[in-house]
């Protein structure tokens, strides 16, 4: 069952992917209005691919067993490492300008964070190509960031009176917000790999969701981090003798 468990992420992938062509098709009607028209068969499309994907992942992931230890999960592996690199380079096209913007105090403190966590995804890309424990600073500094996106993206939302229009962004930052400390709480040893995995596929499928509309940089290179930096889904415990 272990080895079955690869295919997640590229199911993932390809179910994302029809679902943000659906949500463009949404997104690009207009009323005479210039808002997207309720019911569209796009927007239903968006959405009943979210969930039989959210589906495939549940079923996927039954069965599997907890594992802490951190050489067992993330051996030495290039791809996620350079994903996690790419998430750091969208984190800081994404907050540069709201950095620099000039704007209010909330737009300031989301720029700051997220070229903090721009910068502490530096070292936790190198861990994850040497397959090495990440420190707990970088970590925190991540988690910080995803906690306070969902409060600031809350009042560009507000802007918008329709909820199938923000409903997504929305819910990619809350996920993101989960498989982040899912994550910290794994390479601490305490968390679970189960869940870890599930929030982190999730948010890779509501990221790829959103790309269309808004925030290409961000969503994207979340997708690909979130996507590559499940850790090994081959291996059950019994199969995880050191090296």
């Amino acid at each position: 069952m272990g080895k079955q468990r690869t295919f997640l992420p590229y199911a993932v992938l390809g179910l994302g992917t029809l679902g943000a062509v659906f949500r463009a098709w949404f997104l690009l009607s207009r009323d005479a209005r210039g808002l997207p028209l309720p019911n569209h068969p796009g927007d239903i499309l968006t959405w009943a691919a979210a969930v039989v994907c959210l589906a495939v992942i549940l079923l996927g992931l039954r069965g599997m067993q907890d594992e802490r230890q951190h050489h067992v999960l993330f051996p030495p592996a290039l791809l996620p490492g350079i994903a996690t690199f790419s998430a750091a380079v969208g984190l800081a096209v994404t907050e540069i300008p709201l950095l620099l913007s000039g704007g209010d105090a909330f737009s300031w403190i989301s720029g700051f964070l997220g070229m903090l966590a721009a910068v502490a995804m530096i070292p936790l890309g190198v861990c994850r190509i040497q397959g090495k424990r990440p420190a707990f600073l970088p970590l925190l500094l991540v988690n910080v960031y995803f906690l306070f996106q969902p409060v600031w993206q809350y009042r560009q939302w507000m802007w918008s009176s329709q909820l199938q229009v923000y409903a997504i962004p929305l819910i990619a930052s809350v996920l993101l917000m989960l498989a982040a400390y899912h994550r910290s709480a794994l390479f601490a040893g305490v968390g679970s790999r189960r869940s870890y995995v599930f929030f982190s596929l999730a948010a890779g499928l509501f990221c790829l969701l959103a790309i269309p509309g808004q925030r290409l940089a961000f969503y994207l290179t979340m997708a690909l981090w979130m996507l590559t930096g499940t850790g090994s889904l081959a291996l059950e415990p019994e199969q995880g003798d050191a090296p």
